[in-house]
């Protein structure tokens, strides 16, 4: 009996992501000679051990059952797996052979109420000990916050216990079922980009945000069939949200024939004041064609509001992007679809109001005083001395009856692309002085901290990051001596020498021309 088994056929059972070469995810199960006769796998007990790993770089192929040394991924701990008996007598050669044919979608279909449960270790090791000799329905049972981070469960699989591994009896079996953990890359250009008012001059205020995805190592039984991109900011503080650009693998495609975009309200999330979102959804042939590693890129660009109440509030312009998508058995449309969701990766853009007050004798709001804006890449003394290297930022900044303009959503001085860190410099530069009063032409340097720029006091529905007080000097009037005083007897009576010669001046050529 025991060679004709030998003699048989080996059946290849797939049971989750095989690793290269000799890898527990296809398992090995020797068919008996003669269905009538019995099978001689005995009652003895033997134990599972299942090695969890984190992203992978290969699938691999079919394996024996065996450990397998220096497997390909990152050990992953605390992941719980259940193992539930499928209704099968393995000591029969009749259950045997229908144990060997079993696929995981109709396994599912005749579990037991003989379930067991283990959590991988620190090595991300899972052992069942002392497992009754059985076709096992395997599961992965991630929590809420291992999907929440973006984690690809394992396709379910059967593993046996025994095996047969060169016509022996294997009951200690080894499996090697991977996970990839999705990630979302989220980057901001707003270097240089100022939403002002009306005055604002040759100063863009469209932000470009790109969204990154990178297409998961998927199980081999496992088939990707939604991928999209989901990108959730607030409107009041973005407008005008485009598409700009979709690319895979770096080829640009085209709107309607490889993606839609669809535009939605966004989910209410803890610290988060989103409350839109755009999506880019890739078509169903789009994803077919997806290798793994492939990455998933869309770059949309909106329009900044000002500074205010009913606009860009906090001073801080957060923007958030993740990916989701569905997996499903493959060859089974429909059957055990699996949805993921990465977190959010988020960039934060920074700009605060600035408020200048020009004040005269006596602490007086003056009005009329005008102003220009520029920007210098230092911060190191007499920044603003040196011009050459200049940026314009407004013009024309006229204070109003209280003596006040509010230069309106100026880019911070310490960072850009939500973490790149800069050393600018703003510099203030009066170009008319008010009525009676000395222009001063001295540039008055100043930065703008993000932390000011979030924190200031909120003044008539704008949130003031910083206040300017710039004091103006008098005109000088054209004094005379004092009343009574001899020298103004003395103009007086040179006044009169000037007068009383031009008429005599006249009067002889009057006399010339007769």
């Amino acid at each position: 009996m025991a060679h004709a088994m030998k003699r048989s056929a080996a059946i290849m059972i797939a049971a989750g992501i095989a690793l290269p070469g000799a890898v527990s995810t296809a398992i090995v199960l020797s068919a008996p000679a003669f269905a009538q006769e019995q099978s001689t796998i005995g009652n003895e007990p033997g134990t599972l051990t299942i090695h969890k790993r984190l992203n992978p770089d290969s699938i691999g192929g079919p394996g024996t059952g065996a450990p397998v040394e220096n497997a390909p991924g990152q050990p992953m701990p605390g992941v719980s797996f259940t193992a539930t008996r499928i209704d099968f007598d393995m000591t029969t050669a009749e259950g045997f052979r229908d144990a060997a044919r079993i696929k995981p979608a109709e396994a599912a279909k005749k579990l037991t109420s003989e379930s067991f449960t283990q959590t991988t270790d620190a090595n991300g090791d899972a052992v069942f000990a002392d497992l009754p000799v059985g076709a096992y329905y395997v599961v992965e049972n991630p929590t809420e916050a291992q999907l929440a981070n973006g984690l690809v469960p394992a396709a379910p699989f059967v593993a046996y216990v025994p095996m047969t591994t060169d016509g022996k009896w294997n009951r200690d079996v080894h499996v090697y079922p991977k996970n990839t953990e999705l990630t979302t890359e989220k980057t901001v250009d707003d270097a240089n980009k100022h939403p002002g008012d009306d005055n604002a001059q040759d100063v863009s205020k469209t932000l470009s945000y790109t969204v990154k995805s990178t297409v998961p190592v998927l199980p081999e039984n496992r088939t990707l069939t939604k991928y999209r991109i989901v990108d959730s900011y607030n409107n009041k503080e973005l407008t005008n949200v485009k598409i700009a650009k979709v690319t895979v693998a770096d080829q640009e495609l085209k709107e309607g024939v490889d993606y839609t975009v669809t535009t939605g309200t966004a989910a209410a999330k803890e610290g988060s004041d989103a409350n839109a979102t755009v999506t880019v959804e890739l078509s169903e042939a789009r994803v077919k064609a997806l290798k793994a590693d492939d990455e998933f890129a869309v770059t949309l660009t909106g329009d900044l509001t000002k500074i205010g109440e009913d606009a860009i509030a906090d001073g801080a312009v957060v923007n958030r992007g993740r990916t989701t998508g569905e997996t499903e058995v493959t060859g089974n449309p429909g059957f055990n679809t699996t949805t993921f969701e990465t977190p959010d990766d988020e960039v934060t853009s920074y700009f605060g109001a600035v408020q200048v007050i020009k004040t005269g004798e006596n602490d007086a709001k003056l009005e009329g005083a005008v102003f220009d804006l520029y920007k210098v890449p230092s911060q190191a003394e007499g920044a603003c001395n040196d011009r050459s290297n200049q940026q314009i930022i407004r013009t024309g900044i006229t204070t109003d009856g209280n003596g006040t303009a509010v230069i309106n959503g100026l880019h911070v001085t310490d960072i850009q692309n939500n973490d790149e860190q800069i050393t600018d410099t703003y510099c203030l530069v009066e170009t008319k002085a008010p009525k009676g009063y000395v222009k001063d032409e001295t540039p008055r340097a100043f930065t703008l901290t993000q932390g000011e720029a979030t924190s200031g006091q909120v003044i008539n529905a704008v949130r003031i990051a910083k206040t300017l007080e710039v004091p103006n000097v008098a005109q000088p009037p054209l004094t005379l001596p004092g009343t009574g005083g001899s020298g103004v007897l003395a103009l007086v009576a040179l006044g009169l020498v000037i007068v009383g010669g031009g008429a005599y001046v006249a009067r002889r050529n009057s006399v010339k021309a007769a």
